[in-house]
């Protein structure tokens, strides 16, 4: 059972009001390999950040069997997306501890160094 669906009976069952709004939705960027192959080499794109075991398959799918885009360093909110990245390949994986915006900055940071 979700998370969302336990709180919504729990509170259900001490008589509140569960109202539902859809405030986010997870969709993929719709960019072909060549794409963004292009848009890390003009932006100069020197890191990764992703949030999610899901965003990393998603950048694995359009960046494989590219064994240069595989060594820009990529930061990952947990040990468990950290370890996924690795055995994609991702050649320097950086484990944020966290996907907040401190977490990752103090990532970026420690890459820097």
């Amino acid at each position: 059972m979700a998370v969302e669906n336990l709180l919504a009976e729990s509170l259900t069952a001490r008589k509140a009001q569960v109202d539902y709004i859809e405030v986010y939705k997870r969709t993929a960027v719709n960019y072909s390999k060549d794409e963004l192959r292009d848009l890390i080499n003009t932006n100069s794109i020197n890191v990764y950040s992703v949030t999610s075991g899901e965003s990393l398959n998603r950048l694995y799918e359009l960046i494989s069997g590219s064994t240069d885009l595989l060594r820009i360093p990529l930061v990952v909110p947990s040990a468990r997306v950290a370890e996924l990245a690795e055995q994609k390949g991702f050649a320097i994986v950086k484990n944020a501890d966290g996907a907040d915006v401190d977490a990752s900055i103090n990532a970026l940071q420690e890459l820097a160094n």
